[in-house]
């Protein structure tokens, strides 16, 4: 190998050097921003999941006073409480939330109100 060809030949190898260690950096630099976004998702997916938890409580609790509301109702027929339907996306879960207490204070409102029909006496 002549004098050229061995300079030209370290050049090159010293680009080489200096692109991996750069390709490096970037894929640190990288690698980080993932590391704190995963850390972020993970806790978004947390608090989502807690909420859920207490939002299905809320609606279980709603689910049960509503049938020990209309226990006296004996000609309804309560089944056990209907599977969650898939929300649309765009729905907002507070606002979901205080849909389920209004639905539920409407109930209560109706079965306060008097009926046309006498409630009839069963014998327990």
């Amino acid at each position: 190998m002549t004098g050229d060809a061995v300079r030209r030949y370290k050049e090159l190898a010293e680009q080489n050097t200096e692109a991996v260690r750069h390709m490096r950096e970037q894929n640190r630099v990288v690698a980080e921003v993932l590391r704190q976004r995963l850390t972020q998702v993970d806790r978004e997916l947390a608090e989502a999941t807690e909420r859920e938890q207490v939002a299905r409580m809320g609606v279980r609790l709603h689910w049960e006073a509503a049938v020990d509301a209309l226990w006296s109702e004996r000609w309804l027929q309560v089944g056990p409480q209907p599977d969650p339907v898939e929300p649309p996306p765009d729905l907002d879960a507070l606002h979901a939330d205080a849909e389920v207490g209004r639905t539920y204070d409407a109930l209560r409102e109706a079965l306060q109100k008097p009926t046309l029909l006498p409630h009839r006496k069963h014998d327990d």
